[in-house]
This record gives structure tokens, C-alpha cells and sequence, in this order.
């Protein structure tokens, strides 16, 4: 298995810092008639896909990359709070949400969900300077719901489709830099598990969502939130 994408992803140079993730060796021979069917004989299924809760607000999460004073270090956030911070996300078990990941970096992050997998929505561009100013704006103003940014005001492209190999089911999708990547999830939790005491799940329940990138997830791009009933 080979590595090919660069370095900060996806507008990096030629620099690929580990082009070799693994390789396996198989050295014995079948024991017996192999089962399997060729990539190219096989077919999907199709996916029914998510349909959102009626009068739900789409939930919007802001990357950010923050330098210090000195533009040597780099602090990242979602929505501009720290892991350890106050909860401020509430779904409720049973509905389907879209949650919007704005990103105003200049890398791309592939954002994990705990508890849930969900469907890539779609994409769309948008003028990450001119929002970023806002939204920075409106957070040194205390963060006022009524005059918060509206992204609509700040879209730029054409809604994008998911590729071929991001549709169906996920618990890992890709944030372009500059673009709004909007997922739907739907918030069960799963049964009790038969015969097995204290498999129940409590509500409320808390989880997390997070960059996968560890460097990232380490430096607050990622953020608790809890399911309730």
C-alpha cells in the first residue's frame, strides 16, 4: 500500500513524507478453492439515503488555524473552543441532522464522528477570507446568536455531488480547505446487548468528533458533544 498525496493535504508540493504504509507477503499456498469474487464482478447494493429531521437547523463547525503573535505556532479549533470547554451540541436520539464543516484553513482534515456513521451530503466553495473576518468579528463581539455570520452570504460555487467512492455509509469524511462539507447523521444508540447487564446506554451520552490527524486532533480539533432523549 502506497502513500502519493503531499504535504499540508491537498495543495502540497512534491514532499511526501511516507510514501510506504505497508506491504504484505503471502507465502503459503491456498488450502483450499478461494471464495472470493473479483473487484470487478462485484455489485452494490443500493443506499437509502438519509433524510433530515423536518425544522432542524443544520449544525455549522468552523475551522479554524490561529497563529500567535509571532505567526510561529499554529493553534486549530472547531468553533473557536477548546476540547475541555462547555458542550454546546444536543442532538437528540432518534432524529437526522446535517452538520456543516466550514473550513477556513489551508488544509484539508478528515473529520471523524464517534457513535454514528453518516453520508457525505455534498460540497460547496465559499470565500473562506472574507467569512473567517466575520466570523472572527462576531466572536470578539461575544458571540450574539442573532447576528451570527450567515454562510449563505459567503458561498461561491455550485453544490458539488459526493465522488463515486464517497458514497454509502462513513465515519470518516475529508473538509476541503475553502469549502463547506455538509454530512448527514442519524442519532441511535445501539440496543442492549442480550443477557449482558449495564449494556444499556445511559442518555445523556457523551461523544466526541475530531480530525483524524493526530498532530490535529491533539491541537483542539476535537469536540464533545452529547446525545439526549
Amino acid at each position: 500500500m502506497m502513500n502519493d498525496a503531499a504535504t499540508p493535504f491537498p495543495q502540497g508540493g512534491k514532499n511526501v513524507p511516507m510514501p510506504e504504509i505497508m506491504q504484505l507477503q503471502v507465502s503459503k499456498a491456498l488450502s483450499g478453492p478461494d471464495p472470493s469474487a473479483p473487484p470487478d464482478r462485484l455489485s452494490l447494493r443500493p443506499i437509502s439515503l438519509l433524510r433530515p429531521t423536518s425544522r432542524l437547523p443544520r449544525r455549522q463547525f468552523v475551522v479554524t488555524a490561529n497563529r500567535d503573535a509571532h505567526h510561529k505556532s499554529t493553534h486549530l479549533a472547531i468553533n473557536q473552543r477548546l476540547f475541555e470547554d462547555p458542550i454546546e451540541d444536543f442532538p437528540q436520539v432518534g432524529t437526522t441532522e446535517i452538520w456543516e464543516y466550514i473550513n477556513t484553513s489551508g488544509d484539508g482534515h478528515p473529520m471523524h464522528v464517534h457513535l454514528v456513521q453518516f453520508q457525505l451530503l455534498n460540497r460547496q466553495r465559499f470565500d473562506a477570507k472574507a467569512y473567517l473576518a466575520a466570523y472572527r468579528s462576531w466572536i470578539t463581539q461575544g458571540r450574539p446568536p442573532a447576528t451570527r455570520p450567515a454562510l449563505t452570504r459567503y458561498l461561491t460555487g455550485p453544490v458539488t455531488a459526493p465522488a463515486a467512492e464517497e458514497e454509502g455509509w462513513k465515519d470518516t469524511i475529508v473538509a476541503p480547505p475553502g469549502m463547506v462539507t455538509r454530512i448527514v447523521l442519524r442519532f441511535d444508540v445501539p440496543p442492549p446487548i442480550d443477557g449482558i447487564r449495564g449494556t444499556r446506554t445511559s442518555l445523556p451520552a457523551t461523544y466526541i468528533q475530531h480530525c483524524h490527524m493526530l498532530e490535529h486532533e491533539d491541537n483542539e480539533i476535537m469536540r464533545p458533544w452529547q446525545i439526549i432523549y
